[in-house]
């Protein structure tokens, strides 16, 4: 009998833990949502055109606002690729005309570069048509590579529109005197 009543309490704890997680997990849920909200309210207004790219999210977005900063620092799209880490290192040991995985830069800008590629390739036929066009010759690894140095182009002359559009939005806000 008292085998019976241990199990009993053994339920009951077993119970009472898998709902405090449960409620746990739902306060972080609603935390989670309210946090992507404002992120929405402060986002949108900065980054139209960044977050017009397919596979942009507005968390995506905040992380490439908040790293880059201004995007003038840049001159080009090929600087700014080079920081981020998505521009491949030419590789001149070999006979051939070869590359490799930079493995510096900014790894936050190179991870939201890979999941956007990634997003991209599975919801739109042009960035798939882009990854299989490289693939005979550069391999799968090598076509995302190429991919994410695209949307380094891709990225970069939306954030410089947006940041135009933000730069007239300033002047025309500053009194005339």
């Amino acid at each position: 009998m008292r085998a019976l009543v241990e199990g009993a309490e053994l339920d009951e704890v077993a119970r009472w833990v898998l709902l405090e997680q449960l409620e746990e997990i739902h306060t972080l849920f609603v935390r989670v949502v309210e946090v992507e909200r404002r992120l929405k309210e402060l986002v949108e207004p900065l980054a139209p055109n960044l977050l017009g790219i397919r596979g942009v999210g507005v968390v995506w977005a905040a992380v490439l606002l908040s790293q880059v900063g201004d995007v003038s620092r840049f001159a080009t799209s090929a600087k700014m690729a080079r920081w981020a880490g998505s521009a491949p290192i030419p590789v001149f040991s070999s006979g051939r005309d070869r590359h490799r995985l930079h493995r510096g830069g900014n790894r936050q800008v190179n991870r939201a570069l890979h999941s956007i590629g990634v997003v991209q390739v599975r919801l739109g036929e042009p960035a798939r048509e882009f990854v299989r066009s490289r693939e005979e010759a550069k391999g799968t690894k090598g076509a995302y590579r190429a991919l994410k140095r695209h949307l380094a182009d891709v990225v970069y002359r939306a954030m410089v529109a947006d940041q135009v559009v933000r730069g007239r939005a300033e002047v025309s806000l500053q009194p005339a005197t």
